[in-house]
């Protein structure tokens, strides 16, 4: 500290013994600490012989953690003289700490109102509180002198969960403490999680345990604790010739175990009912789809996501995970996390999940700082989690009753399947068959994601494409030699002429809605102008024109599993027995004698947790999936966007840059921004470029998707109310 002298006062925390700290102070110290406090030379020299004392302590839960924003006073009670008066006595007509108002509130100090925090949000949420905003209190006489007179002193702990109060008058005084458990910062607890993590019964909530039944008796409240320890405060000043003082502490310790959670937002989309790709004279149909229409983005339906997750429980080390490849190849050490262990809200497509944390325990130590402690402690509190997640629809959410042909030979449908987070090199998807197919399913068993406590999530999405060229031998890599990687603009030679048929690039949406299209599933009519539901990085040239499409990028918020056509087992053409679906879902797409070695049916392969059967996964090497934080700031922007109707249900970085509003880029994905796994690509196969050509530089655009038809995963997570 340079020349600042400076004298520590060492505080126990194993537990609330020291109630009254006394040192011999240096005549020449310039600032006393305590805990994360100090006291400078002013406070500490100009008050001798004082016949006053300092309050110190924290407000502690789970056994250690300071907890910040909450609220402290030495209860004073209603002098006789104001008992008469009625403008004093209507508002505060405390004797004790447990006496209550007209309204049925007793004493506290949490806020009535909402207040905007530097973060850009409104705290508390839901205010059942009676202290008066600064607003008041500067603007109103009678509640100004309230103020004065009886919250002289009055305080909120710090980021470390401490509080002083300095020149209390010595003797017997009432410290009286309030907080809310949804208001404490990086620590709040949501209504939701209070529920599924706590333990609170359901009736104390209301929709959908977003919000809190409204109660006068803070009791009833299941989120509020206050608490009253009576403290004997002695002088500051013991002895100013011998320059003895003495510090008074006393801790808060809340009730409440409490947990941090992360959330998970997103929304997921499938091909149009009787759609998929697949149907045609010859194997060149395994990539044909069926209709045109079904193409574009008007056709396509939603509905209740299924999902998974998987998680590296805390006893497995960080150290161990790292080398899990080689000590636990086949993932056993992950466990499916427990459906009735977190909290989701669904609706058609959209989808948000409230998890707890589970990894990373920490303390607060004696100055204030988080300090890691091992997880079999029985105090702290998790802030990470360390897994992956699985998402489908499942054929009772979204039935697939149709079916094409090849020819004369069956085709059935099926639909992908992802895991997020995946990614591979050119060729090394995880696989059944193929050659280094066990190291590479090892790998791709092992990703996963590092999910931080009281952070936002949500998805993003690959969406590549491979158009069928020829039927020449495989590349070596599970695509056929000369299909078409990742280029929104393939072209094909048919009759004679060089033009495009979008009909055989699989996964390409087209994006335009064209006038008077009428969606075969919903019976939507669209008239006027073309209006692009999902956002455009190409163009495909038809006979009809140019049509805005997507596809060979990323799509941050939105998952597209397609539906493709696999061939039935029983043909014994040799051509065709060569494949049994397009390239596009699987890199182990020939058939297997027994029907139970490849990925159109159930298998025995084994996933992780002990769980066997990978069917329907889709390919790691094409479909890169990752997760993105979505920070608070950027969220809300993009609501109000929405709601002012100045973004699209797509759009992409040009729609929000052209408001003069920009958002925290680096944490989507695109064709230029790594992701999280690092390396040297952003997207497989050359994707990710200027117009979805492979030939054209990287493309800085971001792409975006709230989701199809009425579903729109951003207003979800806002209006649930959960944030």
């Amino acid at each position: 500290m340079g020349n600042n002298k400076s004298q520590r006062i060492k505080i126990d925390l194993s537990e609330n013994t020291d109630k009254y700290l006394k040192i011999k102070l240096d005549q020449d110290i310039e600032q006393l600490e305590f805990l994360s406090l100090k006291l400078k030379q002013e406070d500490i020299y100009n008050s001798f012989n004082a016949d006053f004392g300092v309050v110190v302590g924290r407000v502690i839960a789970n056994g250690g953690v300071g907890i910040p924003n909450a609220k402290l006073s030495i209860f004073i009670p209603i002098s006789e003289e104001d008992k008469s008066r009625s403008d004093i006595y209507s508002i505060y007509p405390y004797e004790s700490p447990r006496d209550k108002d007209n309204n049925g509130k007793r004493y506290n100090l949490l806020p009535r109102t909402k207040s905007l925090t530097e973060e850009g949000a409104y705290k508390p949420r839901q205010p059942f509180g009676t202290f008066p905003s600064k607003e008041e209190i500067s603007t109103n006489e009678t509640l100004l002198e309230i103020y004065d007179k009886y919250y002289k002193f009055t305080t909120v702990s710090n980021k470390s969960g401490d509080y002083m109060f300095f020149g209390v008058p010595v003797g017997l005084q009432t410290v009286h403490m309030s907080v809310d458990l949804t208001d404490i910062g990086q620590y709040s607890m949501t209504p939701a999680s209070m529920v599924t993590d706590l333990g609170y019964s359901p009736n104390l909530f209301v929709e959908n345990n977003t919000k809190i039944k409204p109660s006068n008796d803070l009791a009833d409240l299941p989120h509020i604790e206050t608490q009253e320890i009576s403290v004997n405060v002695l002088p500051f000043w013991g002895d100013s010739e011998l320059f003895d003082i003495g510090i008074t502490r006393q801790d808060f310790r809340i009730r409440a175990a409490l947990v941090n959670v992360f959330y998970l937002f997103g929304n997921a989309f499938t091909d149009g009912d009787n759609h998929m790709w697949g149907g045609g004279d010859n194997i060149r149909g395994l990539y044909k789809s069926r209709n045109e229409e079904h193409l574009y983005m008007i056709s396509k339906r939603n509905s209740i996501i299924t999902e998974n997750f998987y998680y590296y429980p805390p006893e497995i080390s960080d150290e161990d995970i790292l080398d899990a490849v080689n000590t636990d190849p086949n993932g056993r050490k992950f466990k499916r996390l427990d459906k009735n262990n977190y909290t989701s809200f669904k609706r058609d497509g959209d989808f948000v999940y409230l998890i707890g944390c589970n990894r990373k325990k920490i303390i607060t130590n004696e100055l204030g700082e988080p300090i890691e402690v091992d997880s079999s402690n029985p105090n702290g509190i998790f802030t990470e989690f360390k897994g992956f997640m699985t998402i489908e629809y499942s054929t009772d959410e979204l039935p697939m009753n149709f079916s094409s042909s090849i020819g004369s030979r069956p085709l059935t449908p099926l639909r992908y399947k992802i895991k997020i987070p995946q990614h591979a090199t050119a060729g090394d998807s995880f696989s059944i068959k193929q050659t280094n197919a066990e190291e590479n399913t090892t790998i791709w068993r092992h990703q996963h994601f590092t999910f931080k406590s009281n952070k936002i999530y949500s998805v993003s999405k690959f969406n590549g494409l491979v158009a069928y060229f020829g039927f020449p031998p495989n590349q070596g890599t599970g695509f056929k030699g000369v299909d078409d990687i990742n280029n929104v603009n393939s072209r094909r030679i048919i009759i004679g002429n060089n033009r495009q048929n979008v009909n055989y690039n699989v996964g390409i949406i087209l994006s335009d809605i064209p006038s008077n299209l009428v969606s075969d599933e919903d019976d939507i009519v669209i008239s006027g102008d073309s209006v692009p539901e999902l956002p455009s990085n190409g163009v495909v040239v038809t006979d009809e024109g140019n049509i805005k499409a997507f596809g060979a990028n990323w799509l941050n918020f939105s998952i597209h599993l397609p539906q493709i056509g696999r061939l039935n087992p029983t043909v014994s053409s040799d051509s065709l027995e060569d494949m049994r679906s397009t390239t596009h879902f699987t890199r182990d797409y020939t058939r297997d004698s027994s029907n139970i070695n490849n990925y159109y049916n159930n298998n025995y392969q084994e996933f992780v947790a002990g769980e066997i059967n990978t069917k329907l996964f889709a390919r790691s090497d094409l479909h890169w999936t990752d997760f993105i934080e979505v920070e608070l700031n950027d969220l809300d922007t993009l609501y109000e966007l929405s709601i002012n109707g100045d973004i699209n249900k797509g759009f992409d970085k040009n729609d929000i840059t052209f408001h003069s509003i920009n958002l925290n880029w680096d944490n989507y994905r695109n064709g230029e921004n790594l992701p999280s796994w690092g390396g040297i690509l952003a997207c497989p196969y050359n994707g990710g470029k200027i117009n979805g050509v492979p030939t054209n530089n990287p493309d800085p655009n971001i792409y975006f998707y709230r989701g199809w038809n009425d579903s729109d995963c951003i207003r979800y997570i806002k209006e649930l109310g959960v944030l």
